[in-house]
């Protein structure tokens, strides 16, 4: 009850020769009604916010002062941010293509639910530490929370409340003594079962939670190839299967290569270069595409024998020498000389080097002649023809070499020269044989000298 104020004055009086004297007075002050008003307040002492609900939060006065007052303007009320305030309608989503859900639901006894976007799960016996998932068995899987379980009760932050309430919610887990499992289900566009919320809300029953349409079945695919590394223009089987789709389309470096099919295999057609394959699958509201890629390995043209080991040690060896490649210098020009072919491959640009050197041995030797006129005589400042003879095999290239004669190559047995010196000179030359009897390619050499002579112009010779 209001209280004013009100004062009573009791005296105690004495008369002496007509004059009145105050001995004594003593000032009551008590309250009483209507007599003197209140102070306004100015200071309070509030409860907590409450939860954000529709933008705004509230709170309620636990004291005012200086004490006595009344009145005054406490702040009871504040905008805030809700999932309700965010979006004009609230729900929660099913992604047809992952079956994740996101979105809050509103309990009147709890407050916003949400679903995705949550981390830092529990764990607990048969539960899945992930935001919630309807499976591919149409099984809720993963966690939801109440948003009062969280520090700033909004779900900003993944801290518990500070009275104890984490408000995490499991959709499907098994009873701690392992006696039984729980859990939530779709059937059409109806689920039901229930969920566990920890012994402060216990059992949340899903039975009338209804999906707005029926859910599209997420698409998987599998995609291989018998081989993914094949030897150039073979073959190799393209296999593949699909769950959720109602085509498939494979295609082959961007072309057609299987319609309609969710599953089969077929076989790829002669490969020359590194092919791509993709698979893309649909239904009514999906589609996924996954691909493989098969890779080609040229081999080296007429590959030798013994290429493993880089070494071909009988006269039998295949021997690879084009316009490419290089034979190794080497003084000796006699049977058994060793001898390393470097060649490059031009059709595999990406592995220049392939095939690596190869060393050959000098199999058999032919013969060198130098031809002039009907003679071998060799003159200064005359031409002169050399040719190689053998009995063996016909002769694909010459490398040849010797006095006054820069090092060089031609595809024929001859080479003609005119020397400016006289005196003794040496040619050599090796080459490339195709044996006769099984076509085979082997290294050859000849080696000679002779002298060059001055032609004095009347037959004779100095």
């Amino acid at each position: 009850m209001s209280k004013s104020l009100k004062i009573n004055l009791i005296l105690a009086s004495l008369i002496v020769l007509g004059t009145v004297s105050f001995l004594n007075s003593v000032i009551a002050v008590e309250y009483g009604s209507d007599i003197m008003n209140k102070p306004t307040c100015t200071s309070f002492t509030y409860s907590d916010w409450s939860t954000c609900l529709d933008g705004t939060q509230t709170r309620t006065v636990l004291s005012r002062g200086p004490w006595p007052c009344e009145g005054g303007t406490p702040d009871l009320s504040q905008s805030c941010t809700s999932p309700h305030s965010v979006q004009a309608t609230y729900g929660v989503y099913l992604d047809n293509a992952t079956g994740m859900l996101s979105g809050y639901a509103w309990s009147d006894n709890i407050g916003w639910i949400k679903f995705g976007g949550l981390s830092a799960f529990p764990v607990g016996a048969g539960t899945a530490s992930q935001n919630a998932q309807l499976n591919s068995s149409n099984k809720l899987i993963g966690w939801a929370r109440a948003c009062a379980g969280t520090k700033n009760g909004d779900c900003s932050t993944m801290e518990n409340s500070a009275d104890g309430w984490d408000g995490w919610i499991s959709l499907a887990g098994t009873s701690v003594d392992g006696q039984y499992t729980y859990g939530v289900s779709l059937s059409g566009i109806d689920f039901s079962g229930y969920a566990w919320g920890s012994d402060v809300i216990g059992w949340i029953d899903f039975t009338g939670v209804k999906l707005s349409s029926a859910p599209i079945a997420p698409i998987t695919i599998t995609l291989s190839a018998a081989s993914s590394t094949i030897s150039k223009d073979t073959s190799t089987t393209i296999s593949w299967s699909s769950i959720g789709a109602d085509t498939c389309l494979i295609s082959k470096n961007g072309s057609a290569f299987s319609t309609t099919a969710t599953s089969g295999s077929k076989t790829s057609g002669s490969l020359s270069t590194t092919t791509t394959f993709i698979a893309q699958c649909d239904n009514s509201g999906n589609s996924k595409n996954e691909s493989i890629t098969v890779n080609i390995t040229v081999p080296p043209a007429n590959p030798p024998k013994g290429h493993g080991d880089n070494d071909c040690v009988d006269e039998g060896c295949d021997i690879i020498w084009n316009d490419e490649c290089t034979l190794s210098e080497d003084s000796s020009f006699t049977e058994g000389t060793q001898y390393i072919l470097d060649c490059t491959n031009p059709d595999d640009p990406e592995n220049p080097d392939n095939p690596p050197n190869i060393v050959i041995p000098i199999a058999q030797m032919s013969n060198c002649t130098p031809l002039q006129g009907a003679s071998s005589t060799i003159y200064v400042n005359r031409n002169t023809t050399w040719e190689i003879k053998n009995d063996f095999g016909s002769i694909l290239k010459v490398k040849w070499s010797g006095t006054n004669i820069a090092t060089t190559t031609t595809p024929t047995p001859t080479l003609n020269k005119i020397y400016t010196t006289i005196g003794k000179k040496n040619i050599n030359a090796l080459t490339i044989v195709t044996r006769t009897t099984d076509g085979t390619k082997f290294i050859s050499a000849c080696s000679t000298s002779t002298t060059v002579k001055l032609d004095t112009g009347t037959g004779g010779e100095i």
